[in-house]
């Protein structure tokens, strides 16, 4: 009695089309129908083979669709994964400097009062040495440096003192490895400090203004004859031929030629020496005095700091007529 033949493995076709296609949906994947799967729908004249018996041949046809199965579901869940990845950013370019970081300016000099929470400095080039262990700052003028002024209202002032409200160190120095202040004081005491006279500081301008106060190393001060020209009570022009220097003092010693301190510039001639220089020994006041008092810029020898432009000594000249 011939036997049917078993159509049992086109049932396991479908149901392994069916799975196929359902997973590829699952994960938003358009079906794509591969060509094993569609070489089992042969005709059935043509099955099985000759020579292979109809098991062997719907075991062999079923893993060879397994296998593919399982390829074209790696594919779905590779390309899912790819669909769901978090987008990575690019690397971002550096951020441009900040508007208060890129206008900071640095200036190093000696800083004069001018006025309610306001100062004049003239830059001068700085240069960190060391004396005996200790950091300072050699000073020395910078050609055509102009004079500026610096409003520091509600600055930051650091102090190479222990203490802001002292006039000197008194023995003790509060400095950084820059060889800059370190005790914290605010502007009051900057004020304080330039009621004085002239300080050497660093000023940091910028968002905040910083004000740094440093050891100088000391200098010979400059002597030279020439013309004074009142400015203010605190300041003064020295020329010598083409050259003029705005001079501030503080505490000036004034040598007259005078009888008295209060007289008016060489009002008589009665203290001098072979050089004609004043020997009478007169007060910062009697100085501002009697240039006030002057119509002319007035004969003079000055000695004077070179770098912080302060006026230490004046004397009158006799024979300035």
């Amino acid at each position: 009695m011939t036997s049917e033949p078993d159509f049992s493995h086109k049932a396991t076709a479908l149901r392994i089309d069916r799975l196929h296609l359902g997973l590829t949906q699952q994960n938003g994947i358009t079906p794509v129908i591969l060509a094993p799967a569609a070489s089992v729908h042969t005709r059935v004249n043509s099955w099985p083979p000759r020579g292979v018996s109809l098991v062997e041949n719907i075991t062999k046809r079923g893993s060879a669709m397994l296998r593919q199965l399982a390829a074209a579901t790696a594919l779905a869940v590779g390309v899912t994964a790819l669909t769901t990845l978090p987008a990575i950013a690019a690397p971002s370019s550096p951020s441009p400097a900040s508007p208060a970081a890129a206008t900071t300016e640095v200036l190093y000099g000696y800083a004069w009062a001018d006025g309610r929470n306001a100062l004049r400095i003239t830059p001068a080039k700085a240069t960190m040495v060391k004396e005996y262990g200790i950091r300072r700052y050699r000073l020395t003028p910078i050609p055509g440096a102009k004079e500026r002024r610096v409003v520091y209202s509600g600055a930051r002032f650091r102090r190479i003192t222990a203490a802001c409200d002292l006039k000197e160190t008194e023995g003790v120095v509060r400095l950084d490895r820059k060889g800059l202040g370190t005790t914290r004081c605010d502007a009051a005491d900057l004020a304080f400090v330039l009621k004085l006279g002239p300080a050497p500081v660093r000023i940091s301008l910028g968002a905040t203004t910083v004000v740094h106060e440093f050891l100088p190393t000391p200098r010979k001060p400059r002597a030279a004859y020439g013309t004074i020209k009142r400015v203010n009570d605190t300041t003064v022009i020295f020329t010598k031929g083409r050259t003029s220097t705005r001079l501030h003092y503080t505490l000036a010693d004034f040598h007259r030629v005078t009888r008295k301190c209060g007289d008016r510039w060489l009002a008589n001639h009665t203290d001098a020496d072979r050089d004609g220089l004043g020997t009478r020994a007169c007060d910062t006041a009697s100085f501002t005095r009697a240039l006030k008092r002057a119509e002319y810029p007035v004969l003079a020898k000055v000695a004077y700091d070179p770098v912080s432009r302060q006026l230490l000594e004046a004397w009158e000249i006799f024979g300035d007529a």
